[in-house]
């Protein structure tokens, strides 16, 4: 729904053992919540267009019980631990 691309780098020393799926269902689900209540609160010209474009996605997925703001879809890479430290030089 949205035209931006977001990436994000998590360190496994703060993750543990815990699946990169997981992260990324809990982050789409924290940040939809707050996001949508943020439509509804702020005096946004195009609040009511906005919810109706996310209610009218989330009818169609039967999980989804009232709003849809994130795509199914998503790029998820594992980095090495080198790959890590080239990142932080950056």
């Amino acid at each position: 729904m949205m035209p931006y691309e977001q990436s994000f780098a998590f360190d496994s020393i703060c993750t543990g053992r815990i699946k990169l799926s997981d992260i990324i269902r809990d982050f789409k689900k924290f940040t939809s919540v707050k996001i949508i209540d943020q439509i509804k609160e702020e005096p946004e010209s195009r609040r009511e267009i906005l919810l109706k474009e996310f209610r009218a996605e989330g009818k169609k997925d039967s999980r989804i019980t009232t709003y849809k703001f994130w795509q199914e879809s998503n790029h998820a890479i594992e980095l090495v631990r080198w790959q890590t430290k080239i990142m932080d030089q950056n």
